[in-house]
C-alpha cells in the first residue's frame, strides 16, 4: 500500500515513493505531522527529535509529514487548491497547532488565511 512520498532533504525534493511495509516495522520509531512548512521541519523538528532521541539513548526516528499538493494548471489557484484539498484540517483547532506553532497565520475561522499561509510558507506544493 502507497502512503506517500519521501522527501530526500528539506527543500530539495527528490521524491520517492514510501510503502506500508517501509514503515509499520515494529523496531522503526516513526511520527507525524502535517501542514507543517519545511523549514519548521528542517530548523525545529528534526533537531528536537535528534537531541531526544539522544537524551533517550535511540536512533533518531523517522518523521513523516502529510503534504498536500496540487498539479498546476492555466487557471488554477494555488490557494484555492490548498483550501479545497486542506480545508477540513484548516478548521479544526487541532491540526492548525502545528502551523502556528511554525509561526504561520492560520485560525479554525478563517480557512481563507490558513490556504495562503500554507502556498507562502511551502507547506502546500504545487508542480511548476
Amino acid at each position: 500500500m502507497l502512503l506517500g512520498y519521501a522527501v530526500d532533504g528539506i527543500g530539495g525534493f527528490d521524491i520517492e515513493p514510501v510503502h506500508a511495509d517501509e514503515v509499520y516495522q515494529e523496531d522503526l520509531w516513526t511520527s507525524g505531522s502535517g501542514l507543517t512548512p519545511p523549514g519548521y521541519v528542517r530548523d525545529m523538528l528534526l533537531p528536537a527529535r535528534a537531541t531526544g532521541a539522544a537524551e533517550a539513548g535511540r536512533e533518531v526516528p523517522c518523521l513523516v509529514t502529510v503534504v498536500h499538493a496540487a498539479l498546476a494548471r492555466p487557471g488554477r489557484n494555488p490557494c484555492r487548491l490548498a483550501r479545497t484539498g486542506a480545508g477540513e484540517h484548516l478548521r479544526a483547532p487541532q491540526y492548525t497547532d502545528m502551523p502556528r506553532r511554525a509561526g504561520l497565520r492560520v485560525h479554525p475561522a478563517r480557512s481563507d488565511l490558513g490556504a495562503r499561509a500554507l502556498v507562502d510558507s511551502g507547506a502546500f506544493l504545487t508542480s511548476r
